[in-house]
């Protein structure tokens, strides 16, 4: 054994014991007592007729009661420790020496008391002897109580055999030591073995602990929202799928899909830890809305949504509950904030019966929710799905006559009411399908916005107006300052914009050919402050904007006190019963007056009548476009009527330019 070894052998006799390993002797303990006692009884009856009498019976006595007792307290007891205090470690290490006793007396008696009869010299030994190896087994994983009682019945057999006269005796002496100190070390390394495999044991149960919660948490991760708690799309999609799987049969259930409304709002106002915080307080109100076994999930922004076990009857109620419940106020890090929720839902098994189409027709309900305004619901209906399939198939046509040129513009002139002259047009976008017939702007335009494609069309408006403007200069022809009109989604292009009226500058068409027609939806969206920036810079290159449907809108006077507009438009609708009604006319006067205050000019829309041109000229209206003079005109009819080529229409209807 070298010294690196002898080392090891004591750094290993620091370990303490484990409740594993004080299990482990409590489990065998039964084993050994019952081998003890069977050693017992065998050593009584080969020594009996040699030796026997009250030292014996004491012996034996002593024997049986120590390992019956040990032997009793190990089948009573559980089996389980719960933790190693040393009062525990002291007690095993005196339970070994109380089990070594019997042997190391025995030791000693045969060699002194008993010491003519070799029989009982020889048995003593080998019992001795083998105790103390069927010990060494037993006791190794408690290695100090191990060390104990191969020392105890050893060394008495050493003391036995150097005090005794058997010849020899060193020798036999010598080779108990060896014998001790090789169960000893037998024992060590056992020990150590078992703590190593129990460490790698322990390491790889920890390891597997770690990577069961590493993948529950990857699981949590996978299908939980961390933000608000509830299950995240990827759960709900799981959920949404078993659901259908059971639907057949049952009353069926319900999608509801839900929107924040202004979130945007409380971001941009507040900051996005409020709004994950209003996130999170939306989450657990619609929670404590439903029951089990609904599954409430947040999809992703500001979207929710509720697989519901209700019956289609009730289901209204319950999106009015929820719509009720969001509409309360919530106090947020301190902060009252007022939300609202916009609801829509479709049902299985009625409207569809896999999972893409009901998503799709309860999204469908939701946005027709949100085009009535805030904190609205709606119940998915045949009528509806047959809007949006035709919004669909405009929506193709219109994307085929952007590919095609299939678009045109027409041009509605605009006359100065001073002395009837024309002055400028505004572009319209017109459309003529092949099957459809004529397509009001009405009806397709909103449909455009939907789907993106505004920029487009007005890109198209723009190529078309350019082009009938050189066409109108290579002809030696002024119409005038021609408007285009702007949707709001074109203020979201910046670039786009910007880059029709640098084209327009390339062609020789600088701000006195054109002039850019906006509406008060332009900044109803939610950064109406980039919109009024772009504007800003548009004017700044020079280009005017006109300010149309003036007055519909709810802050129609503070749009005049922060944008750069030249120009307003008073709607259609303020100048139809303008000779008939005493408010319309007010509110035309006032608006004309305010228009001079602030020196705008001033174009009204929808003049049809001798009556109302002449109201609006007594009351100071500069410019007027309606059918009174024309409907608006294809480019190249424009371009005669101007030229004089058109005779005068009938003097009721029309009169000339």
């Amino acid at each position: 054994m070298n010294y690196s070894r002898l080392q090891t052998d004591l750094k290993s006799l620091s370990v303490r014991p484990r409740k594993e390993d004080l299990e482990h002797l409590i489990r065998y303990t039964p084993i050994s007592c019952v081998l003890s006692i069977v050693v017992t009884v065998i050593v009584m009856i080969a020594t009996w007729s040699l030796v026997g009498g009250t030292v014996l019976c004491i012996w034996a006595a002593y024997t049986l009661a120590i390992n019956g007792w040990v032997l009793m307290r190990a089948r009573l007891g559980s089996g389980r420790v719960r933790r190693v205090t040393a009062k525990a470690l002291i007690k095993v290490r005196v339970f070994a020496i109380l089990m070594a006793l019997p042997w190391a007396t025995l030791t000693l008696l045969a060699f002194s008391l008993w010491d003519e009869q070799q029989l009982v010299r020889v048995m003593s030994s080998f019992a001795a002897v083998g105790m103390a190896a069927g010990g060494a087994f037993m006791l190794y994983r408690v290695i100090w109580s191990a060390l104990l009682f191969l020392v105890t019945i050893l060394g008495a057999v050493i003391i036995a055999v150097l005090f005794s006269d058997v010849p020899g005796g060193w020798s036999i002496a010598a080779f108990a030591a060896v014998y001790c100190v090789f169960l000893s070390h037998f024992a060590i390394n056992f020990a150590r073995l078992d703590w190593s495999r129990n460490e790698a044991v322990d390491a790889l149960t920890s390891t597997v602990g770690e990577l069961e919660r590493a993948n529950d948490r990857i699981s949590e991760l996978a299908y939980t929202d961390i933000l608000t708690g509830l299950c995240n799309r990827a759960a709900f999609q799981i959920a949404l799928n078993k659901a259908l799987e059971g639907a057949a049969g049952t009353q069926g259930f319900a999608l509801l899909l839900m929107d924040l409304d202004r979130f945007k709002n409380v971001n941009d106002t507040l900051g996005h830890l409020t709004g994950d915080d209003l996130l999170a307080a939306v989450g657990q109100r619609l929670v404590a809305i439903c029951a089990e076994p609904d599954v409430v999930a947040r999809l992703s922004g500001d979207e929710f949504a509720i697989l519901c076990h209700t019956p289609r009857a009730e289901a209204g109620a319950l999106m009015q509950r929820i719509v009720a419940t969001m509409a309360e106020p919530f106090q947020i890090n301190g902060i009252t904030i007022h939300s609202a929720i916009s609801v829509g839902a479709a049902f299985c098994p009625t409207d569809a019966t896999n999972s893409e189409r009901l998503m799709g027709l309860a999204d469908l309900a939701l946005r027709e929710a949100k085009t009535e305004g805030q904190a609205q619901l709606c119940l998915y209906s045949p009528a509806l799905g047959e809007a949006f399939e035709e919004a669909n198939h405009l929506a193709e046509e219109v994307r085929s006559a952007l590919r095609t040129g299939a678009l045109a513009v027409h041009y509605q002139p605009k006359f100065r009411l001073s002395d009837g002259k024309m002055f400028g047009a505004e572009a319209l976008v017109r459309w003529s399908h092949p099957q459809m017939g004529y397509v009001s702007p009405d009806r397709f335009l909103p449909i455009a916005a939907e789907r993106g494609l505004i920029p487009e069309v007005t890109t198209a408006i723009f190529d078309i107006v350019l082009q009938d403007m050189v066409d109108w200069r290579e002809a030696g022809i002024c119409v005038g300052p021609v408007a285009i009109n702007l949707h709001a989604n074109d203020l979201k292009s910046p670039d786009v914009l910007l880059g029709h009226l640098e084209r327009a500058l390339a062609r020789g068409f600088g701000p006195e050919h054109l002039i850019l027609e906006i509406t008060e939806g332009c900044f109803n969206e939610r950064n109406p402050e980039a919109a009024i920036a772009l504007l800003k810079q548009i004017s700044a290159m020079g280009f005017e904007l006109s300010l149309d449907d003036f007055g519909t809108g709810y802050a129609a006077l503070s749009h005049l006190r922060t944008l750069p507009v030249s120009e307003i438009k008073i709607d259609r609708s303020f100048v139809a019963e303008i000779n008939h009604s005493d408010r319309d006319h007010t509110i035309v006067a006032a608006t004309l007056a305010i228009a001079r205050s602030a020196s705008l000019r001033t174009v009204v829309e929808g003049v049809e009548t001798l009556e109302q041109l002449r109201t609006l000229q007594a009351l100071g209206a500069d410019f007027g476009q309606g059918y009174y003079w024309t409907r608006a005109l294809p480019a190249a009819e424009l371009l005669r009527r101007v030229q004089g080529m058109t005779p005068a229409p009938d003097e009721t209807k029309e009169t000339l330019f």
